[in-house]
């Protein structure tokens, strides 16, 4: 079971924020997101969310720098966000809980700020 939960954020790094996978793909119908600023319900709204977040950039990746740690059906992974802005590049870091259930995710919470200077 962890493994498929393992999978499942995988893919929520690597397929629903590069553009590659639909919300619908990976998060169940009740889906609560709690973000500092707001909170999102449902695929669609996750969908507008990420949507957004990518039309900020030019190009995006997002590489995992810890995990992601499974225990019973929470998931965590830190993660560090590289993007193209019309003003140059941008690099941010963040953390994602998130919790599952019947192989979807339920609830998130989102934790990210702009990276430090080296």
């Amino acid at each position: 079971m962890s493994n498929d939960i393992r999978q499942l954020y995988l893919r929520w790094i690597n397929e629903l924020w590069s553009g590659s996978a639909q919300a619908g793909d990976l998060v169940a119908d009740t889906f609560v997101g709690h973000w500092p600023d707001r909170r999102v319900t449902g695929p669609p709204e996750l969908q507008i969310t990420v949507d957004e977040t990518r039309a900020m950039f030019d190009s995006i990746t997002f590489t995992i720098e810890e995990g992601p740690f499974v225990d019973g059906d929470i998931v965590v992974g830190r993660w560090r966000g590289r993007g193209e802005t019309s003003d140059g590049p941008a690099e941010f870091v963040g953390h994602d809980i998130l919790r599952t259930s019947g192989g979807e995710f339920v609830e998130y919470w989102a934790v990210s700020a702009p990276a430090s200077p080296a």
